[in-house]
């Protein structure tokens, strides 16, 4: 069939109709048909990084290569292999015990390739967490991507990441206001699973980030939508509706409706509807925002 768009939220605002199956979808780097984390234009972010994280200790990447373009190279594919590792180990389809350890680290975060952002700190501790147990380089491609099986016994890594995310205070706590209009026999079930992911439960919508109000009785099209986040050469990556954004995927453009968007700016209370919470328990990771506010008109 055609593709589709859609408007939601405002005149510029584009919904292209998904033809991948949802089966198919995966939030792992390495399972994915297109490899991001091999793509030159990707690798080149990663400078800055390394950069920063030769000033803070030099030692951290000594003797990993001669050639200085490698050490970029090398950057992105632990970002891409301890994705990968979170995901089997905490994401939708790894074990409920194994998911009560932590929720997933925001997606975002292993791309934000500002000096001293999401990716310098996630780096950072990783490489002190392998020098530190006497690993060699290829660690993190070996126990997450190579022997899956090895890369439980490096979960508390997962665990150190997150703490030195929220030291850095790059990795915030939502604080949620579960509105009036909710049904009271769900208001317990989505605090109880703000809970167990870590968000705090709000008193009022002035202590809030997020409000969550009633699910939706609008039925969606058929098929499943995304938008356009970003496009290279005849290639565009999207997101999916009511997927976290760690299952953000490269696809031909030629596939896809609508010109790329920017995101949002944060408002100061995001509305969103408890498919929010649901959805957050369903991946073991907050979901993005944008996908469960209320629609106009």
């Amino acid at each position: 069939p055609d593709l589709k768009e859609k408007a939601v939220g405002g005149e510029g605002t584009w919904r292209g109709m998904a033809q991948q199956a949802a089966a198919g979808r995966h939030a792992g780097p390495f399972k994915k048909s297109f490899k991001q984390y091999e793509q030159p234009w990707h690798i080149s972010k990663f400078k800055p990084v390394k950069e920063h994280i030769n000033a803070l200790d030099p030692d951290l990447l000594a003797g990993l290569s001669e050639k200085d373009s490698d050490v970029p190279r090398y950057l992105s594919k632990v970002c891409a292999a301890l994705e990968e590792g979170m995901d089997d180990l905490f994401g939708q389809r790894a074990p409920e015990e194994d998911r009560r350890m932590m929720t997933k680290l925001p997606a975002k975060l292993f791309e934000d390739f500002v000096p001293g952002g999401g990716a310098s700190v996630i780096l950072m501790a990783s490489l002190q967490y392998r020098k530190r147990e006497g690993l060699d380089f290829g660690v993190f491609e070996n126990v997450f991507v190579k022997d899956r099986k090895a890369g439980r016994k490096h979960a508390p890594l997962f665990l150190e990441l997150e703490k030195a995310l929220l030291n850095a205070g790059l990795l915030v706590r939502p604080k949620v206001f579960i509105g009036a209009d909710v049904a009271m026999q769900d208001r317990n079930t989505l605090k109880d699973i703000v809970i167990a992911h870590h968000g705090q439960i709000a008193s009022s919508r002035g202590h809030a980030t997020h409000e969550i109000l009633p699910d939706s009785q609008a039925e969606e099209a058929e098929g499943e939508f995304c938008r356009t986040l970003e496009t290279q050469d005849k290639i565009a990556k999207v997101h999916w509706w009511y997927y976290p954004d760690s299952y953000h995927d490269w696809t031909p453009a030629s596939k896809i409706s609508g010109a790329a968007e920017p995101p949002m700016a944060t408002p100061k209370l995001w509305k969103v509807h408890a498919r929010f919470v649901r959805d957050l328990d369903k991946f073991n990771e907050w979901m993005n925002e944008e996908d469960y506010l209320e629609e106009e008109g």
